[in-house]
């Protein structure tokens, strides 16, 4: 009985630690909050995650690192487009937290997706890896 509880336990803190090793993704309620930086400029020529593979391989990454193509519009609204495109979720449910959509996007920010779990956003982002 004693092994199966301490068998429990060791599966219960496998588990935590591997959510707590997501350094780049929060629990807020039912929502979830990115750590993101973004890379912006006349050299940027896409809008994507450049750091996918290595999302997928060290969940101590502190952050999505983002390329946005400088546009006609803000950098924050294809910012936007691509997180809606990535997690699947709808452009309005991406959240600026320091900042509003229409300020420069480059430099390190934190998004909170609207009605996407950390889970969820989790496996949607290692899905694109």
């Amino acid at each position: 009985k004693a092994a199966a509880v301490a068998s429990g336990a060791a599966a219960d803190a496998a588990t935590e630690g591997e959510d707590e090793g997501y350094r780049w993704v929060s629990a807020d309620g039912q929502n979830c909050i990115l750590k993101i930086s973004v890379n912006s400029g006349p050299k940027v020529k896409s809008k994507k995650i450049s750091n996918l593979s290595e999302l997928k391989r060290m969940k101590s990454t502190p952050c999505l690192e983002i390329d946005v193509a400088s546009s006609r519009n803000t950098e924050n609204y294809e910012l936007a487009s691509l997180l809606a495109e990535v997690f699947g979720v709808s452009e309005n449910d991406v959240e600026f937290i320091a900042g509003s959509k229409k300020e420069k996007a480059t430099g390190d920010r934190q998004v909170k997706l609207l009605k996407l779990s950390m889970d969820d956003a989790i496996q949607r982002l290692l899905d694109q890896a």
